[in-house]
């Protein structure tokens, strides 16, 4: 019998740990609360270098280094950030198509995983990209939250805690969820120079290229082969895994996702059950309650 994971719930979407890491990095979560940032550049960010003694000190996830895969046939030191990015974005749709998507909404079922018991039950999530606004409704066994939010004010409640406003930093992290690719919407606002060089990688068992961001940890994973995000890594903390990509509207769309939240040996699964793009969402289930 699956018992109630409230020490899970509030790991998952309220962990001080994560978002003390994610709120350092200048760039990726205010970009996505619509906070300023570096200025928009052309200039292709290979000029950008990582130390040595960053890249010592930089484990890969699966523990399989650059070196190892220096000669692949995927050309994987050959690619300059600029044409990688923009061979992603191709992949995933093209440019075009994906600023054609105005809104829509997701219905998915979860599994969550903990070592204080293990749930089950459903998410729904509704976004209005063109007007910054977004709500997410997860119901599972023994716990619901509802949250969302207008712009640069949001709202959140859940079985444990009453009707309260969102503080900047969980703004930040409930946008990370609404663009249909991270990197595209981080391209739009600031440009190649917002990305350091691309090295080699892998992640669950595929050769990747991986994708870091200037002043924010979080690493991303393009697989070599598709130029498809494979995962996002934040080093220690937390492991985001798409797979199952399919094409909807002219966009690809992963249908299965997991989330390991490393510090707490916790994971949150979800499967795409339904997807609609470009709905007339009504602006009053955004607004807090």
């Amino acid at each position: 019998m699956e018992t109630v994971p409230k020490p899970m719930m509030h790991l998952l979407f309220h962990s001080p740990s994560l978002k003390t890491l994610l709120i350092t990095g200048s760039l990726v979560l205010p970009a996505l609360c619509g906070c300023t940032g570096p200025g928009k550049s052309d200039q292709d960010s290979n000029s950008r270098e990582t130390t040595g003694a960053e890249s010592a000190n930089r484990k890969e996830p699966t523990g399989q280094t650059g070196s190892q895969q220096a000669d692949s046939p995927g050309g994987l030191q050959q690619m300059t950030a600029k044409n990688l990015i923009d061979a992603h974005i191709e992949a995933t749709g093209g440019a075009a198509t994906i600023k054609k998507i105005r809104s829509y909404r997701r219905s998915s079922s979860v599994r969550t995983t903990a070592p204080t018991g293990n749930s089950s039950g459903t998410i729904v999530e509704a976004y209005d990209l063109a007007g910054d606004q977004g709500r997410v409704d997860l119901t599972v066994v023994g716990f619901e939250e509802s949250k969302g939010w207008q712009k640069q004010k949001g709202w959140r409640k859940n079985t444990f805690q009453p009707l309260r406003d969102s503080n900047d930093i969980e703004l930040s992290l409930d946008k990370i969820a609404m663009p249909i690719s991270i990197l595209f919407s981080i391209k739009e606002i600031f440009g190649n120079a917002a990305f350091k060089p691309p090295s080699p990688g892998e992640f669950n068992g595929k050769e990747c290229h991986k994708v870091n961001i200037v002043n924010n940890p979080m690493e991303v994973f393009l697989n070599s082969r598709t130029k498809l995000i494979e995962g996002i890594f934040i080093p220690g903390f937390l492991r985001i895994s798409f797979s199952e990509y399919t094409e909807k509207e002219g966009v690809q769309i992963p249908y299965q996702s997991r989330v390991e939240v490393l510090t707490s040996k916790s994971s949150f699964s979800s499967r795409l059950e339904k997807i609609e793009f470009n709905l007339k969402l009504d602006g009053a289930r955004f607004s807090k309650p």
